[in-house]
């Protein structure tokens, strides 16, 4: 599906693409997006000479099936992903850590499960979080992201398949994270965290998960402002 996509776009039937990511592949980290939006950029540039990131993100949401992580693949940071995704600023005081397990989970056995129907109440509790998260993530607001973090519909049926995740959260927020929760599908973990303390909550999440029957990597990236971009090496 995804190589007729690209050839549909490119019109490109003799090409073959060979990419490196650092990013760690099958742990939620939006692996895929990345990789699909570095692909429909290098067959578009073949074709066009150029991309614009309109197309290209409706490339690769479509090719992903969903825009959650096409948005910040394509434009960086934080994006609003819908039919047409809104950049927005993230505050400057703000960073991530990245807590990255050995094992890889499935998504699609990941994503069956999640509750076919969600109680009203829920559903609701839910939307006020989603809204203050953004917020709290655009003014730099510690209140706001520790209430929005707090998710209640995916992230406590998806905890049992990440060993030692409540003491994780707990050991994180400790050392000053804002929130911790499951990247994406998992079984990655994320902390929002204050910049100046991205290295605490760094080491208390690996004291914490590599007391577990598995090995974990922390990862402190910086977050994007620009998104994709072309450069060449000198």
């Amino acid at each position: 599906l995804r190589t007729f996509s690209m050839r549909s776009v490119s019109g490109l039937t003799d090409v073959s693409l060979t990419a490196t990511s650092r990013i760690p592949v099958g742990r939620g980290l939006g692996s895929s997006a990345a990789a699909l939006t570095a692909a429909f950029a290098v067959v578009t540039m073949l074709k066009h000479g150029n991309w614009d990131l309109e197309s290209l993100y409706e490339n690769v949401r479509n090719a992903e099936g969903h825009p959650d992580n096409a948005g910040p693949a394509v434009l960086g940071g934080l994006v609003a992903a819908f039919d047409g995704p809104r950049k927005l600023e993230i505050h400057p005081s703000l960073s991530v850590v990245l807590a990255v397990p050995e094992f890889q989970n499935d998504t699609a056995e990941s994503r069956r499960g999640l509750p076919g129907t969600v109680a009203t109440t829920a559903a609701v509790r839910q939307a006020r979080k989603a809204a203050a998260l953004v917020q709290g993530l655009v003014q730099g607001d510690a209140d706001l992201i520790r209430f929005g973090m707090g998710d209640e519909i995916a992230a406590p049926r998806r905890a049992p398949l990440v060993p030692g995740y409540e003491e994780a959260v707990t050991a994180g927020q400790e050392a000053g994270a804002l929130g911790v929760t499951i990247s994406g599908a998992g079984p990655a973990l994320i902390a929002v965290v204050r910049t100046d303390q991205r290295s605490d909550v760094h080491d208390a999440l690996l004291g914490t998960l590599n007391g577990s029957s598995h090995g974990w990597t922390g990862i402190m990236p910086d977050i994007s402002t620009t998104g994709i971009r072309l450069t060449t090496d000198s």
